[in-house]
């Protein structure tokens, strides 16, 4: 589950986003659209815990994970390192991750190898194989011909049936929310603003269960505070984590992975498991 309560985010004098509430529980996925500018992708990255110069409060899980509008593959790094090295994975878990996304045998090629497409895939695989509970898609499939982003909206739908994680979508595209979002809001005006009353969407990846209790009732690893800058180093305290000791074995095997999110080609780094995951609530801003 991911709740942020917002009275505002500005960068120097412009406020961006004003006061909104967005909570999503596992096993929703949430679209949003917008206009270019409108504040989307900066609400994404508070979400993720990698922004966190605003004003309000946020609560969320310790694994989560983002696809970017970019794969940011490490061009010095094979396929399969660009999953070992930020979620802890093993080899194996890694080439499980690399054939669920079709591309079985790519784990040595390098990304300056692969289409634009085949690295999306890389992305979900590194994505998924954090075994988040909280995945942000800004934008996944932009720049692709329509029958890529069909093939990859059929992947990711089967990958969040699978997985059931809590899920924010951002995208310009109507058919992308229709065919993922179980919920939709518009972020519009100056500053952006959620729209009120969140609809279902038919075709969506599917519906909700009811948020269980003892989910609910469970602690959070806290996120940074406001004006705290994400770490840096592998394992760093206040880094955003990829994944937590208390992740679960899956089909694919262990995930207790954790770790800071990247910005640019690095895209994220982790450290590997040994910590459980803390609770706590985070007010950020004043």
């Amino acid at each position: 589950m991911i709740a942020l309560d917002l009275t505002e985010k500005r960068f120097g004098a412009t406020v961006i986003l004003g006061a909104l509430r967005l909570r999503v529980e596992q096993g929703e996925v949430l679209g949003i659209a917008g206009p270019s500018g409108s504040g989307k992708s900066t609400l994404l990255r508070i979400l993720a815990g990698v922004d966190t110069r605003f004003r309000g409060t946020l609560q969320g899980p310790s694994r989560r994970a983002m696809v970017f509008q970019e794969p940011n593959l490490m061009p010095w790094r094979r396929v399969i390192d660009n999953i070992i090295l930020p979620t802890g994975v093993d080899a194996a878990t890694a080439e499980a991750w690399l054939s669920r996304v079709g591309l079985a045998g790519y784990g040595a090629h390098w990304p300056g190898q692969l289409s634009l497409g085949q690295a999306r895939r890389v992305g979900l695989a590194r994505a998924f194989a954090a075994r988040p509970e909280l995945l942000i898609l800004d934008e996944p499939f932009v720049s692709l011909d329509a029958g890529r982003v069909a093939e990859l909206l059929d992947l990711t739908a089967a990958l969040i049936a699978e997985t059931r994680p809590a899920v924010v979508l951002a995208s310009h595209a109507a058919p992308e929310l229709d065919r993922l979002a179980t919920r939709r809001a518009q972020l519009t005006g100056r500053p952006a603003r959620l729209s009120e009353g969140v609809s279902a969407v038919s075709g969506g990846s599917g519906k909700a269960p009811p948020f269980p209790a003892r989910i609910a009732t469970a602690a959070a690893r806290p996120f940074p505070q406001a004006g705290q800058r994400p770490a840096l180093r592998p394992g760093g305290a206040n880094a955003p984590a990829m994944g937590g000791a208390g992740a679960g074995r899956g089909p694919l095997g262990p995930s207790a992975v954790r770790g800071p999110m990247f910005r640019g080609a690095s895209a994220m780094a982790s450290a590997r498991a040994g910590h459980s995951p803390r609770g706590g609530r985070v007010r950020a801003g004043s």
